[in-house]
């Protein structure tokens, strides 16, 4: 119960648009919890370690867009598959904010 197919739909120099593959099921109605986090300004050679991760909200889309981020910079996303009570594996994508 992972979400695949992660891809940028959009990106401006403050917002990333994503988008995966819904999950479906039968008998099961699935959300999905999504957090990022600032990873680097592209003028930087190391990730940042003091990065806190920001959780974006549990919901059913399938595509969110994460805005107010710092322009020139590097995001990792995770997005993570929840049915009732149990939650799948968070999978990470990396994204960068669109120079103006």
């Amino acid at each position: 119960m992972s979400v695949t197919n992660i891809s940028t739909i959009h990106k401006t120099i403050s917002s990333i648009t994503l988008k995966w593959d819904p999950i479906t099921s039968p008998n099961h109605t699935f959300s999905y919890i999504v957090h990022y986090k600032h990873k680097k300004h592209k003028s930087c050679k190391e990730d940042r370690q003091d990065a806190v991760w920001e959780k974006v909200k549990k919901m059913t889309a399938t595509t969110i867009t994460a805005e107010r981020l710092l322009p020139y910079s590097e995001y990792l996303f995770k997005i993570a598959a929840v049915v009732g009570e149990v939650m799948g594996n968070f999978i990470e994508y990396t994204e960068t904010t669109s120079p103006m």
